[in-house]
């Protein structure tokens, strides 16, 4: 009979190196390598199929099932908590590139709106996005990889923007206010930016969160008989955190069209008040289920 040995060594020249991290000094190292090594390891040792594999994770040896559970939680609750003032560091450094933007955009003179808002919810960006954590958790999110820290893309910003004024069917001297935002045909008049974190009120920036799917999809069914509830852990953005929301209206004497120049300076006074509206309803995925709600803090 075949024995199962406790423990399965492997070795490799990262592993001291990955030890010797002190992943709290968040400046000085590269959160997505450093997850990424992690993940491989991993991998390395969940493949080889033995009951009561354990693994190496900063000088302590868990048991394999664990270790996932384990590094969710040192990244929720410690690295990207209040209590490492790193985390202050990073904050502080997106707000001030959240500055270079705007000042970038008002030497083009732009008109700029730049409002703070809130999540109401926990929040996740990029969930297919194989860049951060989707290796070792199976969901992504979307992640600078020079601040480390995540963000909101301003395809997603724009993308979102875009479907609430098609939706509300918001019109402007009677054109369609979507067209405002580019076409096939002609560049946007409106620019969004990325919109980083630079505050949170909450214990920390990322959260645990659980997803139990019960059923396997087999060629499109779904047997009852196969039902198998299996829990997916992954981190998103908490509630209580800070975004910082900037957009950049062209400038009225660059647009050539007479029409479009009136419509844009009639939007420019309602904007503010379309762009909260459509957080309201939310952004990112889950959100028919209440995730990625933002408001005005």
């Amino acid at each position: 009979m075949r024995s199962h040995r406790k423990s399965v060594e492997i070795v490799t020249p990262l592993d001291k190196y990955i030890d010797e991290i002190n992943v709290k000094l968040l400046g000085n190292v590269n959160i997505v390598s450093w997850l990424r090594i992690l993940s491989l390891r991993y991998l390395l040792y969940s493949s080889k199929g033995q009951k009561g594999v354990q693994i190496k994770f900063q000088r302590r040896v868990l048991p394999i099932k664990d270790f996932k559970r384990r590094l969710l939680e040192d990244i929720c609750n410690e690295l990207y908590s209040q209590k490492n003032k790193e985390l202050k560091i990073l904050l502080d450094r997106a707000n001030k590139k959240m500055d270079y933007i705007k000042d970038a955009l008002h030497q083009m003179n732009y008109s700029i709106l730049d409002i703070p808002v809130r999540t109401v919810s926990k929040l996740i960006i990029g969930m297919s996005d194989e860049f951060f954590g989707k290796q070792i958790y199976d969901v992504g999110l979307t992640w600078d990889p020079y601040l480390n820290l995540p963000y909101i893309p301003a395809s997603s910003l724009k993308g979102a923007f875009r479907a609430y004024l098609y939706l509300k069917r918001i019109t402007i001297n009677d054109r369609v206010a979507e067209k405002l935002l580019g076409t096939t045909e002609r560049v946007s008049y409106i620019v969004f930016t990325d919109s980083y974190p630079i505050s949170l009120s909450s214990r920390s920036l990322l959260t645990p969160e659980v997803t139990t799917p019960i059923y396997r999809e087999i060629e499109g069914r779904i047997y009852e008989s196969l039902a198998e509830p299996v829990p997916i852990i992954y981190p998103v953005i908490n509630k209580d955190v800070t975004f910082r929301i900037i957009v950049g209206i062209k400038p009225e004497k660059a647009i050539k069209n007479e029409k479009d120049r009136q419509i844009v300076s009639k939007l420019r006074v309602s904007l503010s008040r379309y762009l909260l509206d459509m957080l309201r309803y939310g952004i990112g995925a889950k959100t028919l289920i209440g995730y990625g709600i933002l408001s005005k803090p």
